[in-house]
């Protein structure tokens, strides 16, 4: 995620508009083909993009809201909108002490698993929860990758074989 897309996030929350209309209308417009492609799209002009924003139903009562999406489409980045919604989401999930974590492997694990990942997470980074995004990755032959708040932890065979070749070449022997 951009720190451009992060500023913008935290700008919009420190505003009165209500977290779950934003979220819910950032991922409603990308959705929308039509509408996605007319906002973002270089050749149609400010005014146009302006009053289509002007129409859209659920930004009749979020003046706010609809400032914001117009200040996007001024400064040409309507298109990071997906990546400012979730980067608003990350700031939601650290207001309430938890974070998004990836886990990606070779295999879904079952739930008493990514359950006994999410509290040894939360234990670690002091965390009151963590919502898992689990991305399956065959790359990895065997084991797991986590990221979380910035930190990588590599338990898969593919880093295993990588930091056996990095030692190798340094001529260490464990």
């Amino acid at each position: 995620m951009s720190e451009t897309a992060y500023r913008y996030a935290a700008a919009l929350r420190r505003t009165d508009c209500r977290a779950d209309v934003f979220l819910t209308s950032a991922r409603a417009i990308p959705a929308q083909s039509e509408l996605w492609q007319v906002m973002i799209d270089p050749s149609i002009g400010l005014r146009e993009k302006h009053a289509v924003l002007d129409r859209l139903p659920e930004l009749k009562e979020q003046p706010m809201l609809r400032n914001f999406y117009k200040l996007l489409v001024d400064k040409h980045r309507f298109s990071m909108l997906p990546e400012i919604a979730d980067a608003y989401h990350d700031i939601l999930l650290h207001e309430r002490g938890e974070s998004v974590c990836t886990l990606r492997c070779v295999r879904v694990p079952d739930d008493q698993r990514l359950s006994a990942i999410a509290r040894t997470l939360c234990r670690q980074h002091k965390l009151r929860g963590v919502e898992m995004h689990v991305v399956l990755d065959p790359d990895l032959i065997g084991g797991f990758v986590i990221e979380i708040d910035g930190v990588t932890y590599d338990k898969s065979v593919r880093g295993q074989i990588a930091g056996m070749a990095q030692r190798i070449q340094r001529g260490e022997r464990n």
